[in-house]
């Protein structure tokens, strides 16, 4: 195609205070009818004679040829390995911390650059287009739009190449690929508005670049992975290509729609056999992630890795983390290789310097079960108690680890401190003075971290996880206090009243699925009998009420963005559980009641996956706070078909059926619901409990059946 005009830069402004004087010069191209071969040869001569860059200056960027221009490109990026397999490890690692790093260039600059790029765009060779591609999204957002335009001129230049290494192919194709993907790290990226830049573009130039922003990445992104997949096929399988393979398919496992059409071919070609530790433990956690992401099996592939990776004799620590959340995402965790390398990390007691390596293998402890093993829950309690400050940056994982914890550690009632003092007196006393000792030793900078017994190091990460209460989301709110919800340590008043306090304050901003969990912590914390507790517990009846009514008028929908997704709405179990809740505090609302008969009318299959317990929960408070409603009789008739499955039941649960029949007689009598009267008898007659139960349950069965 014919070259653009003569690219026309700013090399200098005057001075003047009006700015109004420029200097323009301009470069032509030389011999821009001959493209280079793929990849450039050694021997080939430059199609614009060299000129020698002694500086990142926009002059010696104008007059510099298309290997200097790339040069200077890359250059910016200030990276330290800007070769093809430099680049995607760049691109690898921000993919894998889910972060990207940008440069602020001035707009000039942006401008110059850009300009430059598209002059000579029909030069450059695919190589090339795939390392700027890499270079501008390592550097100002608002190169973004440039990089679709490289991205299209490099899928246009495939077909075009006669002469392939299948190998140096399937590099450019991962790179380019992977640069797709590391362009959605950028949040809104702002596109360059070449409009308010004519004298730098020219107008073919802005027409073209029109063509590639309206062009369907999807299309060439399907182009790529096709000739990924033709690379691949043709490809005789050396060390080098290998572990390039292994790098492609690290790259596309961790996110992306292009996982499923690459992975598989993948999955066949990489052999493992050849592999070392360090790659065994990356092509596992790739098959893992692959399962995670993509549901791609390869389960079998997973076993024969780690099998290959239990002969090993050593663990590099680096590769630690990464094989903790492979077992994670495969959940094998009865291998024996998990279980030895358990062994490894607390028998060497690894510290790890960040805190995805530590949730990485934080998790999978929790998970697995091993956490409640003594040495191992100590082990975690101290690695997490020690960094703090530094876990706690991500306050959902934080949580989660602390409420596994506290809810696995054995705490003796009277602490067997390793401190010099030898206390031996009561928790409360124990920690007043286990705590001043931990102070003062951080304050004299005897120990950085210091903490007496598990006790304290226990108590400290409670007091870390409180002091940011007010900053957590709803969510993670909700996880605070079901994290407090626990044996092991008998919270302070004061602790429980700043959560009681938050609660009162969240109470239009819980999300519907968190609201029983909250109600829940409450009780736990409180009892059903503080005032306080049941003041709160109003408050959130009528935001019950108020989502129960916009939903049975079709005016709200299910919330799916929260990790509470699951809700009262649309799940019987939570339903009960409030209801219950609202019961033992005697707030008893006949809006509620119907509302809830109501829910239940318009959707009878919930009551197909409840338990005897949620109708039992449900009827009990719809009878004490309504006089008749038809959902009674739907409630009673479900009832009788889950007890005619029972063989035996506690004497309690029958007295609370039959208090029902008593407190709305309208609905539920003997009359109209013999058959459960009948079948509440026969249970009755081997029902389990004291006789004091028993006594009272005779007495309410002949209540009921008493003749009007």
């Amino acid at each position: 195609m014919d070259i653009p005009p003569v690219l026309r830069a700013s090399l200098a402004v005057c001075s003047d205070a009006l700015n109004s004087c420029r200097l323009i010069r301009s470069i032509p191209i030389q011999n821009s009818a001959e493209k280079p071969a793929f990849p450039l040869l050694k021997d080939e001569i430059n199609q614009i004679q060299p000129l020698s860059i002694n500086s990142k200056s926009l002059e010696a960027l104008v007059v510099a040829n298309v290997e200097q221009t790339v040069d200077f490109i890359l250059s910016c990026t200030e990276q330290n390995d800007p070769s093809l397999e430099g680049c995607i490890k760049s691109n690898l690692k921000s993919l894998n911390l889910n972060q990207k790093d940008s440069i602020k260039l001035n707009k000039h600059h942006v401008n110059v650059i850009v300009a430059r790029i598209e002059s000579l765009i029909d030069i450059f060779n695919p190589t090339q287009l795939s390392q700027l591609t890499w270079a501008l999204l390592n550097s100002d957002k608002r190169f973004h739009g440039t990089t679709i335009l490289l991205i299209h001129k490099y899928c246009e230049s495939i077909p075009q190449v006669t002469q392939l290494n299948s190998e140096s192919l399937l590099m450019t194709n991962t790179l380019v690929l992977s640069n797709i993907l590391y362009a959605k790290l950028v949040k809104d990226p702002p596109l360059i508005s070449y409009q308010e830049n004519k004298k730098v573009i020219s107008k073919n130039l802005n027409q073209l670049e029109n063509k590639a922003l309206k062009d369907d990445m999807d299309t060439l992104k399907t182009k790529l992975v096709q000739s990924c997949n033709d690379c691949l096929k043709y490809l005789h399988t050396s060390g080098g290509a290998n572990n390039l393979m292994l790098q492609l398919l690290q790259t596309f496992s961790l996110k992306g729609s292009l996982g499923e059409q690459l992975i598989p071919g993948l999955l066949e070609r990489v052999k493992i056999d050849e592999m070392d530790t360090s790659q065994l433990v990356d092509f596992v956690h790739s098959c893992g992630l692959s399962k995670y992401n993509y549901g791609i099996e390869c389960d079998a592939m997973c076993l024969a890795t780690f099998d290959m990776i239990a002969t090993k004799s050593n663990f590099d620590t680096c590769n630690i983390p990464k094989l903790f959340h492979s077992f994670y995402l495969s959940g094998y965790f009865t291998h024996p290789i998990f279980f030895k390398l358990v062994k490894h990390v607390i028998d060497n007691e690894i510290e790890f310097t960040n805190s995805t390596d530590f949730y990485r293998v934080a998790f999978p402890l929790a998970i697995s079960q091993v956490i409640i093993e003594d040495a191992v829950g100590k082990w975690l309690l101290l690695e997490f108690a020690k960094r703090a400050d530094e876990y706690a940056k991500l306050k959902s994982p934080f949580l989660f680890i602390l409420t596994r914890l506290s809810g696995s550690l054995l705490l003796s009632k009277r602490v067997k401190s390793t401190s010099d003092l030898h206390l031996d007196g009561i928790d409360f006393e124990n920690d007043i003075y286990e705590k001043a000792e931990m102070y003062l030793r951080q304050a004299d900078g005897i120990r950085t971290t210091y903490f007496p017994s598990d006790r304290a190091a226990l108590l400290f990460l409670f007091e870390k996880a409180l002091s940011f209460c007010s900053d957590c989301n709803n969510d993670e709110f909700i996880q605070l206090l079901q994290a407090h919800c626990t044996r092991a340590i008998r919270h302070s008043t004061r602790t429980k009243l700043v959560l009681l306090k938050e609660c009162r304050k969240r109470v239009n901003e819980i999300n519907c699925g968190g609201i029983s969990q909250v109600m829940q912590s409450l009780l736990w914390l409180f009892g059903q009998n503080n005032p306080d507790v049941i003041n709160v517990a109003e408050m959130y009846m009528h935001r019950i009420l108020a989502e129960l009514t916009l939903y049975n008028n079709k005016e709200i929908t299910m919330e799916t963005e929260s990790i509470y997704s699951v809700s009262f709405l649309n799940d019987i179990g939570q339903l009960a559980f409030i209801l219950w809740a609202l019961d033992r505090c005697n707030l008893n609302s006949p809006q509620v009641a119907k509302e809830v008969g109501s829910l239940i009318s318009n959707n009878y299959n919930m009551l197909t996956s409840a338990d005897t317990s949620h109708i039992v929960d449900i009827m009990h408070y719809m009878a004490f706070s309504l006089k008749e409603h038809e959902a009674l009789d739907v409630l009673a008739m479900a009832l009788h078909a889950q007890l005619k499955q029972k063989a035996k039941m506690h004497a309690k649960d029958l007295v609370v059926i039959l208090e029902a029949f008593v407190a709305c007689p309208i609905n539920l009598n003997y009359a109209r619901h013999r058959e459960l009267v009948q079948e509440i008898q026969k249970l009755a007659s081997n029902a389990r409990g004291d006789e004091k139960s028993k006594s009272t349950l005779d007495k309410i069965i002949a209540t009921v059946t008493k003749s009007p």
